[in-house]
């Protein structure tokens, strides 16, 4: 039994940040086979095979550019496919292999990876930036922390999930999916030159309560320098140095 779902957003995706609640229980005393999500320009309309690899996962011709990150709950024969997997240009670029489970019960492996069949729900948060790095939260365990998977973007990309079992089998629930084309830094601002004012424009806002610093880098042009920030074209009191003017969104 296979079950997917898709956004059709049609957007260059350079980053992404999945954030979810996940309930994967409910299965068979050796359950599977696990879910997926992925980013591609070419998803499907319906369900793909083998879902829990990640759309066309055994096909590197189809969808060479596809970010895909795995949550496998069944071995099929070879531990090296249990467990989580981010593949990127159809090849595996990280692996944190998970503990099989073969009565129900979930555990944690002696590598520290938590079996991914849970039997409650639990936090989830995978984050893919500009840079290429991975980092993952599982149930409050790290599975990945900015490993660089070579990740350098998808151009009119699309977003969707899919999930799969078989005789063994378990339910795949989801909750509070949010999904951000946003990274938690905007980078420096750029100074311009004489009497230009840079700005900052488009989506640039950061995480819920996650603090950022913005700062003037690289200026040209004679000394001393002066400055001042604004906010919607309205200067910011006491704002006048190049750095440090910090805030954090409510």
């Amino acid at each position: 039994q296979t079950g997917a779902a898709k956004f059709e957003l049609r957007q260059f995706v350079d980053q992404v940040i999945f954030d979810f609640d996940v309930r994967i229980a409910d299965g068979t005393a050796r359950p599977a086979d696990g879910m997926s999500f992925n980013v591609a320009d070419d998803l499907p309309d319906g369900t793909y095979p083998q879902s829990e690899e990640g759309y066309n996962a055994n096909d590197n011709t189809v969808n060479a550019q596809g970010l895909m990150i795995a949550f496998d709950v069944w071995d099929g024969g070879a531990a090296d496919n249990r467990g989580f997997e981010a593949k990127f240009g159809g090849e595996s670029r990280a692996f944190a292999q998970a503990p099989d489970i073969r009565d129900g019960t979930p555990t944690v492996g002696e590598n520290g990876i938590p079996s991914i069949y849970r039997d409650d729900w639990v936090h989830a948060k995978v984050t893919v930036s500009s840079d290429g790095a991975l980092s993952m939260v599982y149930d409050d365990y790290v599975i990945f922390e900015n490993e660089d998977i070579g990740y350098t973007g998808i151009e009119n990309a699309q977003v969707g999930f899919g999930a799969r079992t078989g005789g063994a089998n378990e339910t795949h629930w989801i909750d509070n999916l949010r999904i951000s084309f946003t990274g938690d830094t905007v980078g420096p601002v750029r100074g311009l030159g004489d009497n230009e004012r840079p700005s900052i424009t488009g989506d640039t806002t950061t995480e819920e309560r996650i603090p950022f610093t913005l700062e003037v880098t690289e200026l040209d042009g004679a000394t001393p320098y002066t400055y001042q920030w604004y906010k919607d074209g309205v200067p910011i009191e006491g704002a006048r140095q190049a750095g440090d003017l910090t805030g954090r969104r409510a």
